[in-house]
């Protein structure tokens, strides 16, 4: 024990103190090796800095560190890289576009964050079942509210690679940093996994090191990072945490998503490796009004999966800029007005999302379906409304939407003539 406090020592104090601003990140593993390099791995680190005054850069690599029961300590050097179609930022980064941002970027509480991504391609020593990847930096941001001492950030992956090769999960989604006061609030830590493995989702205490828990002020833990209307709530199976925020706050909150893989040697299900996204939550008093949102996005025109609308099908479907709560679409269509050129009004007799997000509790993509055929080519134009239930679409920033319209065109249509 005295020997790992040491190496942890001596490794955290090589790195640079200066204050950074880091907003958050995770550290992940995918094996991309072969027979001649059994054990070849690409390490990718991945932080969130908030592009804020007086604070300083990042470096262009950084060292993470390798501990197992197994082998002596190794430390591997990742190199900055800027992904295919990234747009740089002026601090080295790339510009974040988190899935879901109900904030208004033009306030002063908006948090500007950049993206940057180091890799490194490494060989481990062998098999061992308790492989640990870490990384620390300092410094978090000295506004947060949650936490009792503001330590750097220090985070960590797992890899068991004694039953076969693995790769860790990946995050499917960049995190929700920016959220809005007294609107619910989604942070999705949903991952894909290559080897498809089971995954199981926790929130867990952030670590200073790797033996150290970070401290909470009073009145917050792991469980509920926030200050609440109603609480934290938390999904394991599938990573969603939601919340209604009642403050302006920023708060630190990390999950912890653990693999897992049947094993016929044990006769049991055995873990295989787990990563950690840590990050903030900036909850911000400035939200965009709901007449902001539009509900339509500019390839609306999609009729089932192609780009565009068959003649003689009646269902199509309507990408959506903004995903909507699925409990908010009426089942007989009734948010929808559908007339053609000729200002006949053409029926809808139901809805239903398509795709869904989000741990199914919304929806980006709606199927339409009308009463008759579409036979003409036709210029339609579908309009949004109150339905039944005397509301139009709730977004997923809790509004209605507002009112909307777009024209769908139906074409190829061999008749004689066009409407």
């Amino acid at each position: 024990m005295k020997k790992l406090l040491l190496v942890t020592f001596l490794f955290l104090s090589l790195l640079d103190t200066r204050a950074s601003h880091v907003a958050g990140g995770e550290l992940t593993y995918e094996f991309v090796g072969d027979s001649i390099n059994p054990y070849r791995y690409v390490l990718t680190l991945t932080l969130y800095r908030r592009n804020a005054s007086g604070s300083s850069g990042l470096a262009s690599n950084f060292p993470v560190r390798l501990l197992s029961s197994c082998f002596p300590m190794q430390n591997f050097t990742l190199t900055r890289v800027l992904p295919a179609g990234a747009t740089p930022t002026q601090d080295g980064g790339y510009r974040f576009v988190q899935e879901i941002d109900c904030t208004d970027p033009k306030s002063s509480d908006y948090f500007n964050v950049s993206v940057h991504k180091y890799q490194d391609t490494i060989d481990l020593p062998g098999k061992c079942h308790n492989h640990v990847f870490s990384f620390y930096i300092c410094c978090r941001n000295i506004q947060i509210t949650n936490l009792a001492t503001l330590p750097g950030l220090y985070i960590q992956s797992f890899l068991n690679n004694t039953i076969h090769t693995n790769s860790s999960p990946s995050f499917e989604f960049l995190p929700v940093i920016n959220t809005c006061l007294n609107k619910p609030g989604y942070n999705h830590f949903g991952c894909l996994d290559k080897d498809g493995d089971s995954l199981f989702y926790k929130m867990v205490v952030p670590l200073e090191d790797l033996f150290t828990p970070i401290s909470y002020a009073s009145g917050y833990s792991h469980k509920q990072p926030i200050t609440t209307t109603s609480g934290t709530s938390f999904d394991s199976i599938n990573g969603l945490m939601t919340y209604t925020p009642s403050q302006v706050q920023l708060s630190v909150v990390a999950v912890e998503v653990m693999e897992y893989r049947f094993s016929a040697h044990d006769s049991d299900w055995v873990l295989v490796g787990t990563v950690t996204r840590d990050m903030e939550v900036n909850v911000n008093g400035s939200c965009k009004p709901a007449s902001a949102v539009n509900v339509f996005s500019t390839n609306s025109t999609a009729f089932d999966t192609a780009t565009t609308i068959s003649c003689g099908d009646s269902i199509f479907t309507l990408k959506l800029a903004i995903p909507v709560m699925i409990d908010s679409v009426t089942a007989s269509g009734s948010e929808f007005l559908i007339w053609n050129g000729g200002n006949d009004t053409i029926k809808v007799i139901s809805a239903k999302a398509r795709n869904t997000v989000l741990g199914n509790l919304f929806t980006d993509e709606l199927i339409i379906e009308v009463e008759r055929p579409l036979v003409h080519n036709d210029t339609l134009t579908l309009h949004i409304k109150a339905g039944t239930d005397k509301n139009t679409l709730i977004s997923i920033c809790g509004d209605e939407t507002p009112t909307d319209s777009i024209t769908v065109a139906v074409t190829s249509c061999t008749t004689f003539f066009d409407l």
